[in-house]
């Protein structure tokens, strides 16, 4: 772990940690980056005044199991935030975590980095969101162990219980479905 953290910190290129293997970060698309500032902004703009706080993919997230070091979308945490060291680059206490799907790692999040997420103890919602329509899938964390919504369309309302929100699928997802980037206008310094 130390050896991963060491050449994290100092590599020009990010990179998840899972069971001893590492796996670049690529690029994501312009559909995926606008979904993560929608659902970052969104879930922001409700907090405001709360004691919780939402923040996008620049943060580490240590799992639980510590197998799984990664950096999830948005992360939300209520009260101070725990880190694993002096660095204050890896947390380890969010309320809730959100990825985005991408055709690349939908597998991987749906799977072994969903398990990762439900067994830290401190997450309590883990949210899915398609970038190729508007659904949000909702994981919950109760007494009886774990629990699916799923909510599409733009006119469906995600509940994020935990935080006690309530977002609407038109302001995560108007634009979902794909498209290109607008137009760069190119300026000669």
């Amino acid at each position: 772990m130390e050896t991963y953290l060491a050449a994290e910190r100092s590599s020009d290129s990010r990179h998840e940690y899972y069971a001893g293997g590492l796996y670049a970060m690529a690029g994501g698309s312009f559909t995926h980056a606008l979904l993560i500032s929608n659902l970052c902004g969104e879930m922001r703009n409700a907090l405001r005044g709360k004691p919780c706080q939402a923040i996008s993919s620049e943060l580490l997230l240590r799992s639980g199991s510590g197998r799984l070091y990664a950096y999830p979308d948005v992360l939300v945490f209520c009260g101070p935030v725990a880190f694993a060291d002096d660095q204050k680059d890896v947390a380890l206490n969010p309320i809730v975590a959100a990825e985005v799907l991408s055709p690349g790692t939908e597998a991987f999040d749906r799977g072994k980095k969903a398990a990762e997420y439900r067994g830290t103890e401190s997450v309590q919602q883990y949210l899915l969101m398609s970038q190729d329509e508007a659904l949000v899938e909702v994981q919950t964390r109760d007494a009886n162990g774990w629990r699916m919504r799923a909510v599409s369309g733009l006119d469906g309302v995600s509940v994020v219980e935990c935080l006690r929100l309530e977002l609407g699928m038109a302001g995560l997802g108007a634009e979902v479905r794909p498209r290109e980037a607008p137009e760069a206008e190119w300026v000669k310094p």
